[in-house]
């Protein structure tokens, strides 16, 4: 696919509108100016928001009527943008704990009639190059279609203005589509009106799909999710997927992704279309890949696509509205717009603390030092007995511990499974494993320290386990599942032990990485 625009946006003084490319206004014919506006991630500002400004505005002693005209203004990180300048910032201090206005004090020493933009305009100056990033998408949505035909596709969905544009294109080329919503928990309320109105509106097939566990049943075992424990999309995301994509497909899946170079350097590197190392059997395309945010923007205006009123309060994206990556300012926004979800996080955070050693309780929450929470664990442990014996024998111990169960499917993966009476037998090569009510007897035929580490790491899993799905995309075989709520694992395992050497024992492990309470081998 091939680049449809430079990531910057320039700026034509006579029809006061953002244009996409470097050269000639399209519309009047003067040349543009480069305009330094955050390399085209700049988006409108709604009516809701405008007013907030003007409020603030006020309070701080400065004439709304020269600071914020009543044409269309953009907003990029924290700036308010119009006629091509950047005219103020909206920041919260912390120290006072409210919000202000800082003007620049290019506008601020020579302030200027400001005019703003006409959307209209806007649309018409840009026309050109929106037609043309469309149909570069288009194409390059064809050409997927025809190289996988014979594969099942489907698009993933948000509700964020990507994902619905993303999807737009995808109708026009791909005739029969999954589309897929992957409900955390944690979306906004508007989310998900949005997201079954558009299903209507567009009569689509949808997909609802929903994480095993609520998210804040989850913090109750793994406590809150930070920038340094980001637990959170493995279990309310990459799980659940997972678990859809083995149960709705045979073979692999094409999902079309809103995904953007622009949005951060780590997707700066994605290419067109990649298999997905989190979820095997997706393969990921993404046709909106090269766009910028103003062209997103000004295509869903152009194309009159619904947007979600989230946007509308405000917010450059979406998602989930607890996530640890947010800012301090995107929260303390949202006690703006959205009291009732910040008093539920704020509630939870006290009642986690109660049991940590945290002392300024109010200040952990309010200046969001919660977001950078690193934890110790609690540990319980497993009593390990080393036997007489010439080859290497231990008998773990796990009295106590409602677990047997799951402790036998977590073990399938070393041999097949027996019995012999009351005693359950696995053997391999490498190992001779009895489980004899709550105790498990292993004699290891060979001296390698990484089979007795393998062993007693995939021991811990099974005791600690709080079955959330994340390590299903570990098995390349799809021999792991979740049956009625647990982890299982079924007769196709071929006992590979893939599932725990990739990248260390732990990898996946979301109970072995974050869960407050850990039991391990003593």
């Amino acid at each position: 696919m091939e680049k449809s625009h430079e990531s910057r946006v320039y700026w034509c003084d006579n029809c006061n509108s953002p244009i996409l490319k470097k050269g000639d206004c399209p519309l009047c014919g003067n040349q543009v100016k480069n305009a330094s506006l955050g390399k085209g991630e700049i988006r409108p500002i709604f009516d809701y928001e405008k007013g907030w400004y003007k409020e603030l505005l006020v309070s701080e002693g400065y004439d709304p009527e020269i600071y914020l005209p009543e044409g269309l203004c953009f907003y990029y990180n924290g700036s308010v943008i119009a006629d091509g300048l950047k005219i103020f910032r909206v920041t919260y201090d912390e120290n006072s704990s409210k919000w202000k206005i800082v003007p620049y004090s290019k506008f601020k020493t020579n302030p200027i009639r400001l005019r703003g933009s006409e959307l209209k305009t806007v649309i018409e100056a840009n026309i050109i190059y929106l037609e043309q990033a469309e149909n570069e998408s288009l194409q390059f949505i064809k050409k997927v279609y025809n190289e996988y035909g014979d594969h099942p596709f489907a698009v993933s969905l948000s509700g964020g203005k990507d994902s619905v544009v993303t999807l737009n294109l995808v109708r026009q080329i791909i005739p029969v589509f999954d589309s897929i919503w992957m409900n955390t928990t944690i979306d906004f309320p508007e989310t998900e009106i949005f997201v079954k109105e558009l299903v209507r509106e567009w009569d689509l097939k949808l997909f609802e799909l929903k994480p095993e566990k609520d998210f804040f049943t989850l913090c109750d075992e793994l406590g809150p999710p930070s920038k340094f424990m980001r637990w959170c999309c493995k279990t309310t995301k990459f799980a659940p997927f997972n678990q859809f994509i083995d149960r709705q497909y045979e073979k692999n899946v094409l999902t079309a992704s809103g995904v953007r170079k622009n949005e951060s350097l780590s997707r700066g590197q994605y290419e067109p279309i990649q298999v997905n190392e989190t979820i095997p059997k997706q393969i990921l395309f993404f046709p909106i890949l090269e766009w910028n945010s103003l062209q997103v923007w000004l295509y869903m205006f152009w194309k009159q696509i619904p947007i979600n009123e989230v946007y509308k309060k405000g917010y450059s994206r979406i998602g989930c509205w607890l996530c640890p990556e947010k800012t301090l300012r995107e929260f303390k926004k949202m006690e703006i717009t959205h009291p009732e979800l910040t008093d539920k996080l704020y509630i939870y955070l006290k009642k986690y603390a109660k049991n940590t050693e945290i002392t300024d309780l109010e200040k952990w929450i309010e200046s969001g030092k919660w977001r950078y929470r690193v934890s110790r664990y609690k540990k319980e442990h497993i009593i390990k007995y080393n036997t007489c014996s010439i080859k290497p024998q231990f008998i773990y111990n796990i009295d106590n511990l409602d677990k047997r169960d799951e402790v036998i499917q977590f073990l399938k993966i070393f041999g097949s499974l027996k019995k012999h009476n009351k005693i359950l037998t696995i053997q391999n090569h490498n190992l001779d494993l009895a489980i004899i009510n709550n105790n498990i007897r292993v004699k290891y035929y060979s001296d390698n320290r990484q089979i007795q580490k393998q062993l007693e790491k995939q021991l811990e899993k099974a005791v600690n386990c709080i079955n959330c799905g994340a390590c299903i995309g570990n098995c390349p075989l799809n021999a792991i599942s979740m049956v009625n709520g647990k982890i299982c694992v079924s007769d196709s395992c071929t006992h590979c032990l893939k599932c725990i050497q990739p990248k260390g024992l732990r990898k996946g492990c979301i109970s072995l990485n974050y869960r407050i309470k850990q039991i391990v081998i003593n």
